[in-house]
């Protein structure tokens, strides 16, 4: 069964689909990062190709351990919203014993918050993990944002628990609308095309096997540039989809919508096969680092 289509996924460009041509040359399905120096280095090449905003979230140490009354709080608060998504079988068991389990249960907050602006920085935005000494971050500083040349252009000692203090703070650099509309006018023709044939693929009554095995490979390479062709998918005016509304456009090429540097370590109820029971993969899964 197909997909069902959401307001957000309609923009693919319906203006540029007419006026670029139908099918891009084949290109290989680009490979996503497999460690955290792999994931740093793509943030790298996709901010200097693409001029896309890199949001970093400083890793703490690996030896630290987590402050327990912070940890505990932290666990109580995302427990219930994976226990309000169970249909079947367990919810994970959430841990936090050291600092860096702690660092990715907050960062799951973030990408599973339903603050409408928080989703936005997300999406709109290249998140990656790193550790301190390889983004510059100075001691305190949790967020670090990257200028175009790949240098640090600001910090924020900011608790990830606390989303408003993230919006807050963050919104103001990252949200810009003239900003955006900058990224929408100069995303590269490559991914222009990309859309627009996904977009005929995906809505296609009939595809061959030529046609399937080029749609999953343009969903790969369109999901991995998913913060180069958000702005276009996402206009400001634009509501963001709301769970239990189907599988939206964004939710179907993002899928766990993962910051560079994670992994899915545990789901709920990973049953998606007719679409009807779909929740997207960031509210109800849980992150792990990749290797060093």
């Amino acid at each position: 069964m197909h997909p069902t289509r959401s307001s957000v996924s309609v923009l693919l460009f319906a203006a540029m689909a007419a006026a670029q041509p139908m099918i891009a040359p084949q290109q290989p399905a680009p490979q996503a990062p497999t460690t955290l120096t792999e994931a740093w280095q793509f943030a790298l090449s996709m901010l200097r190709a693409h001029k896309v905003p890199v949001l970093v979230f400083v890793l703490p140490p690996a030896d630290a351990k987590a402050d327990p009354a912070v940890a505990a709080a932290t666990v109580a608060r995302l427990q219930p919203r994976f226990q309000a998504h169970k249909m079947m079988g367990n919810a994970p068991k959430l841990r936090a014993g050291t600092a860096r389990e702690l660092f990715l249960l907050q960062l799951q907050g973030l990408r599973g918050s339903p603050d409408e602006q928080l989703r936005r920085l997300l999406l709109l935005d290249l998140a990656v993990v790193a550790e301190a000494a390889t983004c510059g971050a100075r001691p305190g500083e949790t967020v670090v944002l990257l200028a175009a040349d790949g240098t640090r252009a600001a910090g924020f000692a900011l608790d990830l628990a606390d989303e408003a203090a993230v919006v807050r703070s963050l919104a103001p650099r990252l949200l810009d609308e003239t900003q955006l509309a900058a990224r929408r006018a100069n995303l590269a023709p490559s991914l222009q095309r990309d859309l627009a044939e996904f977009e005929r693929l995906e809505r296609a009554a009939q595809r061959s096997d030529a046609d399937t095995q080029r749609l999953m490979a343009l969903r790969e390479r369109l999901a991995l540039h998913l913060p180069v062709i958000a702005p276009v998918l996402l206009a400001e005016s634009q509501p963001l989809p709301s769970p239990g509304r189907g599988i939206s456009g964004i939710d179907w090429l993002a899928g766990a919508e993962l910051p560079l540097g994670t992994a899915i370590d545990q789901m709920v109820d990973p049953c998606t096969g007719c679409g009807m029971g779909f929740v997207p993969p960031r509210l109800v899964s849980t992150l792990k680092l990749l290797a060093q």
